[in-house]
């Protein structure tokens, strides 16, 4: 009990500091998370966060998946400095949206063992472009864009009517199909659609 109230009281000085304790607070969510620190007075991980922190499902798991991210930078560097975290969620949530699209019998797919690496590299690459310099969440996806390819090189090549299609279909099976996660990233069937649509 006494993990719990740390981790929640790191949590509180997170959402002191505004947009930039995130770090606190996706850090100490993973660590209640993967301690199941929550079991016991609620039904489920996303129940714990909606209840005691009013988060929704969807941004209780961007969360946590902003402090595995944020393991991953730990120890390291460009040249001589250590690499800085993202500054804020929404910035956290560009760079994880990048995934390593590899062609395998004449299709794309993600390669989720390479992911990781792909998003760490590109993290590197946006702070060595930027240099301090204060970004947005827009800058960031304009910058991995361009610098990545994503949507063009890394991503199936689709004309304008077939995105359409299935981005339409990948919509319809979110609203009509009542499938909740499907895969790792905890993604929805028309997620999946809608994100190979776009190349992520």
């Amino acid at each position: 009990m006494r993990q719990l109230e740390f981790y929640e009281t790191e949590i509180e000085r997170g959402l002191d500091l505004g947009r930039q304790g995130y770090e606190l607070i996706s850090r100490s969510l993973l660590s209640i998370q993967e301690a199941e620190l929550w079991v016991g007075g609620y039904i489920s991980f996303e129940d714990y966060g909606a209840k005691k922190w009013r988060y929704g499902r969807s941004y209780v798991n961007r969360l946590v998946s902003a402090g595995r991210f944020l393991l991953t930078l730990e120890g390291v560097t460009i040249g001589t400095k250590a690499l800085a975290p993202p500054p804020n969620e929404a910035i956290c949530r560009e760079v994880l949206k990048v995934k390593a699209w590899e062609q395998v019998d004449g299709s794309w797919r993600v390669n989720e063992a390479k992911t990781p690496q792909k998003r760490l590299d590109t993290w590197q690459m946006i702070s060595d472009q930027l240099n301090g310099q204060v970004m947005t969440a827009l800058d960031v996806r304009d910058l991995i864009d361009i610098r990545t390819g994503r949507g063009q090189k890394m991503g199936p090549g689709l004309d304008k009517k077939k995105k359409q299609a299935l981005t339409q279909l990948g919509k319809a099976m979110d609203r009509f199909c009542k499938i909740r996660w499907t895969d790792g990233e905890k993604r929805t069937y028309g997620k999946q659609i809608r994100d190979r649509v776009n190349g992520w």
